[in-house]
């Protein structure tokens, strides 16, 4: 928070894994909304399921309440909702403020018809953010045939670890590691940059 100037989004979630929680770990939940509101962020990402496919509304709700004043956005747990369009109303009467999904697919890529169904259902009431695999070279095009407003993105970029000679040693690799992955600034002004044109705001 001391160095990032723009909005400042925390995902709050538990464990990997599926969204169906128990009530010890809503219970971490609500800690970690704590944490994050004395952190000073703008916004918490959260998202709870029931074993039935559909979205936990009372959880969810709970947890609207719990991080007052911050916003609140739903991540992608909305992506195995079995009725998208019930879910979103849903969402909407919670006053949830965005919704990060691939329309239900494996990526924004693959969802777009979904994506734009949910754009047009959404109105004003809920931004629809695309999520999942966005790329600046796919970008434009997303953001041209959803009418999304909004795309997260990872930024990520795959670099060799360079590596202490003893430790490389170790690791049978001669002083180089494994590759990791890592943010790429350039990949951000790439997207930032398809993004605007495809909006008409560059």
């Amino acid at each position: 928070r001391a160095v990032v100037e723009t909005e400042l989004v925390v995902l709050v979630r538990p464990r990997p894994g599926d969204f169906v929680y128990s009530a010890a770990e809503a219970d971490a939940v609500r800690f970690d909304l704590d944490v994050a509101r004395e952190a000073d962020v703008d916004a918490v990402a959260v998202g709870a399921l029931r074993p039935d496919g559909s979205l936990d509304l009372d959880r969810i709700g709970a947890w609207i309440e719990h991080a007052r004043p911050l916003d609140v956005v739903v991540h992608r747990a909305f992506d195995f909702v079995a009725d998208p369009t019930a879910a979103l109303e849903a969402i909407a009467g919670l006053g949830v403020r965005r919704v990060l999904t691939s329309g239900l697919a494996d990526s924004a890529a693959d969802g777009v018809a979904r994506l734009r169904e949910l754009v047009v259902c959404a109105g004003d009431r809920v931004a629809i953010v695309a999520a999942g695999g966005v790329r600046s070279d796919v970008v434009e095009d997303l953001v041209r045939r959803t009418g999304v407003l909004q795309v997260h993105a990872s930024a990520r970029t795959q670099r060799s670890v360079e590596h202490d000679v003893a430790i490389g040693a170790r690791l049978g690799s001669r002083g180089s590691g494994p590759s990791a992955l890592a943010f790429d600034p350039a990949e951000v002004a790439a997207l930032v940059s398809a993004a605007s044109r495809a909006s008409g705001t560059a």
